[in-house]
């Protein structure tokens, strides 16, 4: 059931009538059940500086993931990426992060954010599905041989850095 406070959810989400465009004979609660979601305080801050495609694509995987996340690293600084790379949290310095190609966001489901495999998957396919339709060409690290289950990314063939 859609409560009364979606409009303002839909303000700060906007595609949601693009959504009821692409599948009209289905209910929008099947559709977007995180419908009512909307982005921490932390994930609007870490959004800050990405690429406005990578963010619709977020936005409408948000209101379609079967589990709510956070985004928890958008754009870098080089010195933070260089840092990442001597934690072994990343390991290149050629990272989309530098340009705002790329995102990481991690599962919160009840209560805590989750780290298990297991609800990374669907939250995935939200955003393939969401790319999809917004016609963006996105880069999952779920799909990586060295598995980086909470990244996205902008493609390099269709978003080179310019």
């Amino acid at each position: 059931m859609i409560t009364k406070d979606w409009k303002s959810r839909q303000r700060r989400l906007p595609i949601i009538d693009d959504i009821v465009d692409f599948w009209p004979n289905t209910p929008i609660e099947e559709l977007a059940p995180g419908i009512n979601r909307g982005w921490s305080r932390r994930s609007l801050r870490n959004r800050e500086g990405v690429r406005e495609d990578l963010c619709k694509v977020c936005d409408l995987s948000l209101m379609i993931s079967p589990y709510d996340f956070v985004l928890i690293d958008g754009l870098r600084t080089e010195a933070e990426q260089k840092a990442h790379v001597d934690a072994g949290r990343s390991w290149t310095m050629n990272s989309r992060h530098l340009t705002g190609h790329a995102i990481d966001y991690a599962v919160w489901h009840q209560g805590r954010i989750r780290w298990e495999t297991e609800y990374y998957s669907p939250v995935v396919d939200a955003f393939k599905k969401a790319a999809f339709k917004l016609g963006v060409s996105i880069t999952c690290g779920a799909d990586w041989r060295s598995r980086d289950m909470g990244h996205v990314e902008l493609s390099w063939s269709e978003y080179p850095i310019e």
